[in-house]
């Protein structure tokens, strides 16, 4: 989180944070009604910081995974 959060604060975007196994539905619904408007998403951490589940998690919210 504390490298993401210095890049982020570069990019001026918000850093939001996950269990290693599963997004939070305060993340999802989050991410689903951002999704106009997130123009990209960055991973920060590998698969022990945050599952592939997780990573199929944001792109189903943002719609650009099915």
């Amino acid at each position: 989180a504390l490298s993401g959060g210095a890049f982020l604060a570069h990019d001026d975007g918000p850093l939001l944070l996950s269990a290693p196994a599963a997004l939070p539905a305060s993340t999802t619904t989050y991410l689903g009604t951002a999704k106009t408007t997130v123009l990209t998403s960055t991973l920060f951490g590998g698969p022990m910081a945050l599952s592939s589940a997780v990573a199929t998690a944001v792109g189903v919210a943002l719609g650009t995974t099915s």
